[in-house]
């Protein structure tokens, strides 16, 4: 618009001036939740009003938040609680028409740590159980993640417990969860350590085939060892200490269905065997029975698994054989 205005001697001088109005709304917006706060992203305003826009202002809920260009970062929102969103352009003349309102958004951030209670040690897995976070942070928690380490192994779930497996027996592994919500995976749990061991079943057995022995004469006992699970036992433990009235004594092992012991020695036993799966040692102990003085004669064995299992029935880990009557034949008595 053309106007006049006096200049010097009274002279008119043309003045130009452009007319304006507050700018249009903005469009094409989209709003992205954060962590207790909401990202809009939109396009300016068709028409500036005749004026070059100054910021936009972008309002969610009760919050608010202005630049002079998208992206605006609205905050101080809360986790969990659904807003929807519009933005207003400004010029000099004044702020514009809002945009169109976004469809619900709710700020969210990454869920709390779990709480993990107990990590229990089963054949090559571990048993975890955890208790939901405190703050799911805002979003839905969709599911569970474990891991062991060294690996790491891991495992994932809807809830608790989680087993991890393919650990390896005797190994000491460190555990932890981790809860999953839309937005990732949170922070780890308090770690716990535990060694996974495999259930087996030792048995031992004793007997010198007699229920009465003769003094100052040979006797000899049978001890059977046997590995009755399905996993390897190395380094099972096999003790057996003769009794003082016992004397001479010497055995030899003998092996069946891959078991390993040594050929044998003389005194007492206590040795390491290897039992494959279902196999079996055997040891023949001979000693000469002392004369005097004629009381009972007993013969104790025992088994002992390795750290590295746990034996399901320790009560056959022992074996007794007597007390067996000791008798002398004398001159003139049968």
């Amino acid at each position: 618009m053309a106007g006049l205005r006096c200049a010097g001697a009274g002279l008119p001088v043309p003045v130009t001036a452009t007319p304006a109005t507050v700018p249009g709304a903005p469009t094409a917006l989209t709003a992205q939740r954060a962590n207790a706060a909401v990202t809009l992203n939109f396009a300016p305003p068709a028409s500036n009003g005749g004026d070059a826009i100054v910021s936009y202002t972008g309002y969610c809920g009760a919050a608010s938040a202005s630049a002079a260009a998208p992206p605006l970062l609205v905050s101080g929102l809360s986790n969990g609680v659904a807003v929807t969103c519009a933005v207003v352009a400004t010029n000099s003349i004044g702020p514009g028409a809002a945009s169109a309102a976004t469809a619900s958004v709710t700020p969210a951030t990454l869920p709390d740590a779990p709480q993990l209670i107990a990590a229990a040690p089963v054949a090559g897995s571990a048993q975890l159980v955890f208790s939901a976070p405190a703050h799911n942070g805002g979003a839905p928690v969709t599911g569970y993640g474990a891991s062991c380490t060294p690996g790491p192994l891991t495992a994932g779930g809807s809830n608790s417990p989680l087993l991890v497996s393919g650990l390896v027996d005797g190994t000491t592994y460190t555990c932890a969860v981790h809860a999953i919500n839309d937005v990732g995976a949170g922070s780890a749990s308090n770690s716990l350590n535990l060694t996974p061991r495999a259930l087996v079943d030792l048995s031992i057995a004793n007997s010198n085939g007699a229920s009465h022995v003769q003094g100052g004469r040979p006797t000899s006992y049978l001890v059977d060892v046997v590995n009755h699970s399905s996993s390897v036992v190395n380094a099972a433990r096999v003790v057996n200490t003769p009794v003082a009235s016992l004397s001479e004594v010497s055995w030899i092992c003998s092996a069946q269905g891959g078991g390993v012991c040594p050929p044998g020695g003389s005194g007492g036993i206590d040795v390491l065997v290897d039992l494959p799966a279902n196999a079996a040692v055997s040891f023949l102990i001979s000693g000469t029975v002392a004369a005097l003085p004629e009381q009972g004669l007993s013969n104790t064995a025992t088994v002992t698994a390795p750290g590295n299992v746990i034996d399901s029935n320790p009560a056959n880990n022992t074996a007794t054989d007597g007390p067996d009557a000791v008798v002398l034949f004398r001159s003139g008595f049968d």
